[in-house]
């Protein structure tokens, strides 16, 4: 997608306004409580350039780099309503949290990992809460939380329609009988 200087594009299981995954929080050093009353963030695993393409930008710290995308890393941004949320001060950057997964079966090892934080990004609205107010949410490289979908996001200086037809392309140019859903733009969203 690269290849084509009009088009920025990315990776992410769940565009803005297009919903989340829903974890459970666990701060370190925070009191653990009982799993289900553990407060929820918003998960969205993404790919490099995410907050470029969604015109996000970095508060603190710094994106996720091409290689902790790429290799998975532990490292993770999260917004400024996430940051304000669990920390005083809102300096996130540094801090160590884990997500759980409370659809996952329990088993006698978790899966659950500790993941640092090295952004703070502005909001962008995941889900619409009935307060009206931004989720808390956590950007994680896709290869680190591995979603069952993943969706094209793009942003071009020449609308719509023609990114589209780009992007429609170069997937087709990779695997002809991947099926393709309809290009919808965040104003219909």
């Amino acid at each position: 997608l690269a290849s084509n200087a009009g088009v920025s594009a990315t990776l992410a299981s769940n565009p803005p306004l297009g919903g989340a995954l829903i974890r459970r929080l666990h701060v370190e050093g925070k009191v653990a409580s009982e799993p289900d009353t553990l407060p929820v963030v918003s998960l969205v695993s993404i790919g490099q350039r995410y907050f470029d393409v969604a015109a996000a930008p970095m508060i603190a710290g710094r994106p996720l780099t091409a290689d902790e995308v790429r290799q998975g890393s532990d490292s993770v941004v999260v917004n400024e309503r996430f940051a304000r949320m669990h920390f005083e001060d809102g300096s996130a950057i540094g801090k160590r949290i884990i997500l759980i997964d409370q659809r996952a079966p329990k088993t006698g090892a978790s899966k659950a990992r500790w993941m640092t934080i090295v952004g703070v990004v502005g909001n962008v609205r995941q889900r619409m809460l009935p307060s009206g107010e931004f989720d808390p949410v956590v950007y994680s490289s896709y290869v680190a939380t591995a979603p069952q979908t993943m969706e094209v996001i793009a942003r071009s200086a020449s609308g719509p329609s023609a990114a589209a037809a780009f992007i429609g392309e170069q997937v087709r140019s990779l695997d002809a009988d991947l099926p393709l859903l309809p290009a919808t733009t965040v104003d219909e969203a």
